[in-house]
């Protein structure tokens, strides 16, 4: 016990309490204090330049088991010149092209992603290009895990250089939206101060599209075969401290429009509660 906590456990707060005696007190205290300083935590050392820490964050719905998220590793240096190719709205990639980067992606996760995570039987379940950036999915065909990869794959070259990737989900099985609706899937934000996100998830059999604001950007997803998927340069979390990976995470930071097969928009539609398998 220090002087000052044993002189402490002397002032009774339901003592004398006269203006006198109160100031006799607190002169006491400042005393303490000045005698012995509390010691300062050293803060971290700052990251090297280019070598920001990455998360992958995955925000399921509470139906869903365990989540799950991974610490990413750097990718090349020039990721921000692909980012500056980004468009608005996806368009398709050749099938070599997809094929390139899909090798990349079940190479990258095979060597450093979770041991329950099987790249090899993963599916592709969607792609995407945005400018010089092609992005790829991959399911477990048993559980709602997906592996996320972005690849600089400028169309022609045949290049597939990986620039961010991750896993992210639950180890629950997969769930499907209900025919109007989409559920709020897997989400990513790679990078420190200029950062970018991705985000993947199910959608109802009458959802033809969905439109992500965030940021002051509209970004038009990509929709297939009950999936959707969309990254753009920028947050999707709120401006916070990121905390753990998984459930009880941080705020999600967008807004989506739904348009039905009919051409009803739904604006700023929210997710909608899982159907199981």
């Amino acid at each position: 016990m220090t002087a000052t906590d044993a002189a402490l456990r002397t002032l009774d707060a339901g003592g004398p309490t006269s203006p006198a005696e109160r100031a006799r007190l607190d002169a006491r205290i400042e005393r303490m204090l000045a005698a012995e300083p509390v010691p300062v935590l050293a803060a971290p050392a700052p990251a090297r330049p280019g070598r920001r820490p990455r998360r992958v964050l995955a925000l399921v719905g509470a139906a869903a088991a365990i989540a799950v998220g991974f610490v990413l590793v750097p990718g090349p240096g020039d990721r921000h010149a692909a980012w500056a190719t980004w468009t608005p709205t996806p368009s398709a990639a050749a099938a070599s092209e997809v094929a390139a980067v899909v090798e990349e992606c079940r190479a990258r996760v095979d060597r450093h992603g979770p041991a329950t995570f099987d790249a090899a039987a993963a599916t592709v379940v969607l792609s995407e290009r945005r400018g010089d950036v092609l992005a790829v999915i991959l399911r477990d065909p048993a559980r709602d895990l997906s592996a996320q990869c972005l690849a600089d794959a400028p169309a022609g070259t045949g290049a597939a250089d990986l620039l961010e990737w991750g896993v992210a989900g639950s180890e629950g099985p997969p769930a499907l939206a209900p025919a109007r609706g989409f559920l709020e899937g897997s989400m990513a934000q790679f990078g420190g101060d200029e950062p970018v996100s991705l985000t993947d998830g199910a959608v109802g059999q009458d959802v033809v599209g969905l439109t992500i604001h965030a940021g002051g950007r509209r970004v038009e997803a990509t929709v297939q075969d009950g999936r959707y998927t969309a990254w753009w340069p920028g947050r999707i979390f709120a401006d916070e401290d990121a905390g753990p990976s998984g459930a009880g995470g941080p705020r999600p930071d967008f807004t989506v429009d739904v348009t039905l097969r009919d051409g009803t928009v739904i604006r700023d539609a929210p997710p909608s509660r899982p159907i199981w398998r």
